[in-house]
């Protein structure tokens, strides 16, 4: 549930940015540079991230829960270790072969 406030917010601030108001309209990278230094809008763009990575992670174990009455926390592990068999067959330089 945090993770969807946290997308939410983000979504909403980011309308914020981008509407124009009084007539004058500015580009929303603009806006975004000018205030802060790059190092914070990394920072800003990796913690979003993460929270939208929650989500699906949470999503997943609950609907493993849902299906096959699998607890959340071993859901999570499931889920987890499924991302990195996926991300591992991805690589073509294999150690399996």
């Amino acid at each position: 549930m945090l993770s969807n406030l946290m997308a939410i917010l983000l979504q909403s601030l980011a309308l914020k940015l981008a509407l124009p108001r009084n007539g004058i309209s500015h580009k929303l990278a603009v806006k975004i540079t000018a205030g802060l230094p790059p190092v914070f809008l990394w920072i800003f763009a990796e913690i979003a991230i993460a929270a939208c990575d929650l989500a699906e992670v949470i999503g997943s174990a609950i609907a493993l829960q849902l299906l096959f009455h699998i607890p959340l926390v071993l859901g999570v592990i499931l889920t987890g270790a499924d991302v990195l068999l996926l991300l591992l067959l991805q690589n073509p330089r294999l150690p399996l072969s």
